[in-house]
């Protein structure tokens, strides 16, 4: 069952009040929100007059998982995001220039704590962050809203070929 995740105005913005703690919620989105349309859109390569892709795929993306609010003894509330992303899009082969398709597969294992207490604890040149012993990539919310879309952005271009070459 999917569960929906109270959105607020700005792309990929949810807030924190909405989650109940310790209640996993699953969720998924696809290239039809208009957030996760912008991620895909900013992956595609643009094709130049004359270019031809040599396949029938679509691009796509795709993300499905599921949030839990936690309350913590040392960060306070804060909240997990774990779950799928994957994406399909098109790219340039880096030996002759042909616009070809390459894919995106990777699990999201993402932290939010409150940047207050990411000052109180000095953690600012950390990136990662261990709670009930699973090391997850470490991630801030201001004033009760978590940010959705720029962590899948960062997952999406940090997972990104830089070299892709067709065929391989």
């Amino acid at each position: 069952m999917m569960a929906k995740v109270a959105k607020t105005k700005d792309k990929g913005q949810f807030a924190l009040i909405k989650l109940k703690v310790n209640t996993p919620e699953i969720f998924s989105f696809d290239q039809s929100t208009e957030w996760m349309e912008s991620i895909l859109t900013e992956l595609n390569a643009p094709l130049e007059e004359g270019d031809v892709l040599f396949t029938e795929e679509a691009p796509q993306i795709h993300f499905k998982g599921e949030i839990t609010k936690k309350q913590n003894v040392k960060y306070g509330d804060i909240v997990v995001v774990k779950g799928d992303f994957s994406a399909k899009f098109i790219t340039t082969d880096i030996q002759t220039g042909t616009p070809m398709m390459d894919r995106i597969d990777v699990e999201v294992r993402a932290c939010y704590i409150d940047e207050v207490i990411k000052k109180k604890y000095e953690l600012e040149d950390e990136v990662t962050i261990i709670v009930d012993d699973e090391e997850y990539d470490l991630f801030l919310y201001q004033s009760g809203k978590f940010d959705l879309y720029e962590v899948l952005r960062e997952y999406a271009f940090i997972n990104k070929n830089p070299y892709p070459v067709l065929g391989k």
